[in-house]
């Protein structure tokens, strides 16, 4: 699925390129898809996914989930200022820690596999 796709993409002309390669948590993605789709659907179906729904989280340069990493780290201030300061002040810890794979993966990496089938 994941050759398929990024041959999909590919061109020649570097300029019509999307920006869609093989980018790190494609393979979760695709994985929970595969196990519940046929091959084809399940393609389809990731295709869909990361050329039209979450197109920013799998760019080469990840905007989508780098953006996504900062509003964890700004709700995380609005709801919980404490634990906010303990984070970011007192151990200097980042929300691309711990945010990055479960965003990046849409929660896909995340098990039980029965409540990421339900997602």
């Amino acid at each position: 699925l994941l050759n398929a796709f990024v041959h999909a993409h590919s061109t020649e002309n570097e300029e019509e390129r999307l920006s869609f390669a093989y980018v790190q948590g494609m393979n979760a993605l695709c994985g929970p898809l595969l196990y519940v789709l046929p091959e084809l659907d399940a393609f389809y179906c990731f295709e869909v996914l990361v050329t039209q729904l979450v197109p920013g989280y799998v760019w080469k340069n990840m905007n989508g989930v780098l953006s996504g990493c900062h509003l964890v780290e700004e709700c995380l201030k609005q709801f919980d200022i404490t634990l906010w300061e303990h984070m970011t002040k007192k151990l200097k810890v980042s929300s691309k820690v711990y945010a990055f794979a479960p965003l990046l993966t849409l929660s896909a990496c995340s098990p039980p596999l029965e409540n990421v089938l339900q997602l």
